[in-house]
């Protein structure tokens, strides 16, 4: 019954059926992450099986598809709370049919070079950092005082989109990857539309306001204080050093290289992760987790770094793809439940920018670890390379579990009394 109300699909007015805020919040992000699945097999498939780029360049591909996303996200938060974060989201993923265009027409015209393939990714990247924090700060509004189960319904339906798209480009094999391109266009006018179909959002205004970077000072702040969001960001920029450029680089190297893998293993690969991701997500949805949170992260993290240390000795592909898979499980835990931390404890007047220092720790952490592996994978074997991430996750979640309250994490526990003065 909540999904039904939240969705509003028994609402009618004159005209017959009228969809809730909800409904068009949840369908331009299902849509977006169609964009963004066919986009994470598009970028290794076409470097290493059209322009057969080495480790090194893919390495730096994925940081430069990253890198803007980091240096833009909290500027990005701002504009969020300073406008109307509708018209922002719907301005932005407009904009978001540019790079794919650019990248199609170079297939087109026979033109597609290395620096092309850059600036696409780069363009996207840049874009991801004014349209996340955006979304973010509307998902609030249109809860309907159900934020725990939409934030999880979100993050369901994000890895349902990702996994659409990641689908999709496995039938590459048939008609190439130039049909993939044009359905991430009509997706990106499709978010838009249904951004613009949200209702006007109340921009949250101070008596006096400051300039830009003394309000991101100001959020930067109130997260080093709101010790619980404080250890979630920690964990988060671990994750996006250690995990998520072994998954972007290292995953599509040892597919490509170890496996002699096509375009269909590699989104193979990303449907084993994010099924997993997604399965473990609807069961928290139905299910829940309990109160102890930072259990389950703790659980799920060290899952993670396991699954590393048996890539190590070269598993056959059906154990590969396994652990592929339980590496999703995990992933779909940690992220579930440190974006549900954030959204619950950070005060309104700061919650935009402290959702886009989430998306920062999280994201801002992959160019370092996307470049790292790189150039690792460059010189080194591939079964080696594994263990570094793995090595390196573990000492830094005992170090957390040592000086934050991380395991004490539980539902409802956030600091959520702390001033908002500031």
């Amino acid at each position: 019954m909540a999904e039904k109300r939240l969705l509003g699909l028994s609402a009618r007015g004159e005209g017959g059926l009228v969809f809730s805020p909800f409904f068009w919040y949840m369908g331009g992000h299902f849509c977006w992450f169609v964009i963004s699945g066919i986009q994470m097999v598009l970028i290794p498939a076409i470097g290493l099986l059209v322009l057969e780029i080495s480790p090194r360049q893919l390495g730096l591909a994925q940081m430069a598809a990253m890198l803007p996303t980091m240096l833009f996200m909290l500027l990005g938060g701002l504009l969020a709370e300073r406008r109307d974060a509708r018209l922002v989201l719907s301005g932005m993923q407009l904009a978001a049919l540019v790079p794919p265009m650019i990248l199609g027409l170079s297939f087109l015209g026979d033109f597609l070079s290395y620096e092309i393939y850059l600036l696409c990714g780069f363009g996207l990247g840049l874009l991801m950092a004014f349209i996340l924090p955006a979304r973010d700060s509307l998902l609030n509004r249109i809860a309907g005082g159900e934020i725990q189960r939409s934030v999880t319904f979100a993050v369901a339906l994000q890895f349902t989109g990702m996994l659409t798209g990641i689908a999709l480009v496995s039938l590459s094999v048939y008609g190439g990857f130039l049909p993939f391109i044009m359905i991430q266009c009509l997706m990106s006018v499709a978010c838009s539309y249904a951004a613009y179909r949200l209702p006007s959002r109340a921009v949250f205004r101070r008596g006096a306001r400051g300039g830009a970077w003394s309000e991101i000072a100001s959020g930067l702040r109130m997260a080093w204080r709101m010790k619980d969001i404080l250890a979630v960001l920690l964990l988060m920029s671990s994750v996006g050093v250690f995990y998520i450029g072994t998954f972007i680089v290292i995953l599509p190297l040892m597919t490509s290289m170890m496996y002699q893998g096509t375009a269909a293993h590699l989104s193979l690969i990303q449907v084993l992760f994010w099924t997993g991701t997604i399965l473990i997500t609807v069961a928290m949805t139905r299910l829940g987790v309990g109160v102890r949170r930072g259990r389950a992260l703790s659980f799920a993290i060290f899952t993670g770094a396991g699954v590393l240390v048996v890539f190590s000795f070269w598993p056959p592909f059906w154990l590969f793809c396994a652990c592929v898979f339980v590496w999703g499980l995990g992933a779909g835990i940690s992220m579930s439940l440190t974006r549900t931390t954030v959204q619950e404890e950070a005060p309104e007047s700061h919650r935009a920018r402290l959702l886009s220092i989430y998306n920062l720790s999280f994201m801002g952490g992959a160019p370092i670890g996307a470049y790292v592996m790189g150039e690792l994978a460059q010189n080194m074997a591939l079964d080696r390379v594994v263990l570094f991430p793995a090595i390196g996750m573990v000492m830094w979640m005992v170090f957390l579990l040592w000086r934050t309250p991380l395991w004490r994490l539980r539902s409802g526990d956030g600091a959520v009394g702390v001033s908002v003065h500031s």
